[in-house]
């Protein structure tokens, strides 16, 4: 046989290991069919060079996605990440409903209705790091399938909440399972194309506002018919459609890959593959040498490579969260009790004590809770067009440095009108620098700490809004002025710390391990 036809015996060898690895995903059979052909070329005097090249292609995780493409496979997860991100605004935006109603009926005092806030944003900050932990060992489905089953059922239990200690404990627990959520990003960005990354997160935001707005239209149809307790039940049900559809979820090919589970990360992504109407990319999807890979290990986020990077995004998120929450908080107190500066058209009314009379939002106080819903869209706009033309962590400097300039604008006395609006785009800026965040985060760790490094992240977003109230409320009580020059003060640390990160993100393909 001369070198020609041996080289065409080959390749067709090739072509049909290939083919029957993929239908059975055991590339045990195409490695022995592969060996049995080096050694007849090779017997027949075959340079070992022609050889590696006559081999199959290997392909990455990412280049099989990327092949594959954006299509319904990616749609589908869309939704259901959508609704997870959309019941985690719900319980936020619930206790704004039931916080004033709570007061009135049980006779709380102010301390008491902030520390439900309080309580949950503590859930979410210790539960952070844990759930970042499980997902990043016991992978992204399973940690998400678990936690929602534990929001729906702590939720559900607070409808039954007989007294004020009741309800604070089961709050407090539905915070540490919310801390959960956040990993919807994780799975949802390991399935994603590089060219798409970006504007598929960014979007995925929209639906937090969707939620807030819905829990808002159903307080308006349940609160005056069957008072808070329905609500907080019926509230508990669209975060239970997760684990209810978890059977089609896929786990994270890139977390069975780190895991060893090679042939299962090949059947996740042929399925991808068959969704979107495309097949896999020529060749073999490439192994990891695992035995040195540790999963979900705090240390390894600050371990050299990666201290420096892990203590900016630790600083960064920490001054996102502290500002992001400033802004819901900021406005209303100080609509509320004027300064005769900011807002200084606002007159204040006499109001009867809640021991006095207890009066439920009315419909224009719903239909402005859920025009404030949307807030944050005109910023995540912003963010998709921005990180079109700039790295990652320019955006976010560029957007926190315009969401300070607007805040020191907002020291110049103004009447309520020309306030509102200015916070309405510093509210914008700092939520889509949070979503740009989001995005740098899920890409710059490696898989095997992913999950952890986008949790703690996320929980020191938490900790900044346990912290900001004594800027935003006390604050604002003893000087309106202390209160928008100490946020935008922050703002530009913000700012520092992003151009600060050291490296940029952008079409930047994800890595499974660090070296």
């Amino acid at each position: 046989m001369d070198t020609i036809s041996l080289v065409d015996s080959k390749r067709s060898n090739n072509y049909e290991a290939t083919r029957y690895s993929r239908s059975d995903n055991c590339y045990e059979a195409t490695s022995n069919s592969l060996s049995k052909n080096e050694d007849q070329i090779n017997a027949n005097g075959l340079d070992k060079e022609v050889v590696e090249k006559l081999n199959p292609e290997e392909f990455s995780v990412q280049e099989a996605i990327d092949h594959i493409g954006f299509g319904w496979f990616q749609i589908k997860l869309s939704v259901i990440s959508g609704l997870t991100w959309m019941a985690d605004s719900m319980e936020i935006m619930l206790l704004s409903i039931l916080g004033p109603v709570l007061s009135c009926q049980w006779d709380l005092q102010p301390w008491k209705q902030a520390l439900l806030t309080t309580l949950v944003m503590v859930g979410m900050a210790t539960g952070s790091s844990f759930w970042g932990k499980m997902s990043d060992k016991h992978g992204r489905k399973t940690a998400l399938a678990l936690a929602s089953s534990l929001i729906g059922y702590f939720g559900f239990l607070s409808a039954f909440s007989p007294m004020y200690l009741w309800m604070a404990i089961c709050r407090f627990l539905v915070g540490c399972c919310l801390a959960a959520l956040p990993q919807t990003v994780t799975l949802y960005s390991e399935y994603l194309p590089t060219q798409s990354r970006a504007a598929s997160l960014i979007a995925l935001e929209a639906f937090f506002a969707v939620g807030a707005a819905v829990e808002v239209i159903m307080a308006l149809i349940i609160m005056p018919r069957l008072g808070w307790r329905y609500l907080m039940a019926f509230s508990a049900l669209p975060v239970l459609f997760f684990p209810i559809l978890s059977p089609w979820l896929p786990e994270s090919a890139r977390f069975l890959l780190t895991c060893g589970r090679h042939k299962e990360a090949v059947a996740m992504l042929d399925r991808i593959a068959r969704d979107n109407g495309k097949t896999l990319p020529r060749g073999k999807l490439s192994t990891l040498v695992i035995e040195n890979i540790s999963r979900g290990r705090i240390r390894d986020m600050y371990q050299p490579s990666t201290r420096r990077l892990s203590v900016l995004l630790n600083i960064l998120w920490f001054l996102l969260g502290f500002s992001y929450y400033g802004m819901a908080l900021l406005l209303p107190t100080l609509l509320n009790k004027p300064d005769g500066c900011h807002g200084n058209d606002v007159k204040v009314a006499t109001k009867e004590t809640c021991s006095v009379s207890c009066k439920p939002f009315t419909e224009e106080d719903y239909m402005e809770l859920t025009v404030t819903s949307f807030a944050d869209a005109p910023g995540l706009l912003i963010s998709y067009l921005l990180q079109l033309v700039m790295q990652r962590r320019h955006c976010i400097s560029l957007i926190t440095t315009v969401f300070s300039i607007f805040l020191f604008l907002s020291n110049i006395c103004l009447n309520r009108s020309t306030l509102t609006a200015l916070m309405f785009v510093s509210r914008s800026m700092i939520s889509g620098a949070h979503q740009i965040a989001f995005v740098y985060t899920t890409e710059c760790f490696p898989t095997s700490i992913r999950a952890l490094g986008l949790g703690t992240n996320s929980g020191l977003a938490r900790m900044g809004a346990i912290v900001t109230p004594y800027v935003a409320q006390v604050g604002t009580e003893w000087s309106a002025f202390f209160s928008f020059t100490f946020y935008g003060v922050v703002g530009l640390l913000a700012a520092l710390f992003s151009i600060l990160l050291p490296f940029d993100t952008k079409g930047r393909a994800m890595v499974d391990i660090s070296h």
